[in-house]
């Protein structure tokens, strides 16, 4: 797949992909907003680097 380059064939892929990933994890996505919103407004957040602020503050709330 990473060398293809047929349209349809990855187009049919992706759909595959996303309708099975997506029902598994549509519940998930407003606790993932909050953490994200949670993750802007944490101390210290860079808006640009914003995966490393996630471990941070996962890190921190872990503790």
């Amino acid at each position: 797949m990473a060398n293809d380059r047929n349209y349809e064939k990855l187009k049919a892929a992706w759909k595959g992909w996303r309708d099975a990933s997506g029902k598994k994890i549509k519940n998930l996505y407003p606790q993932y907003v909050d953490l994200l919103n949670e993750a802007i407004t944490f101390e210290g957040c860079r808006i640009l680097d914003i995966r490393s602020d996630m471990n941070t503050m996962q890190a921190h709330m872990s503790a």
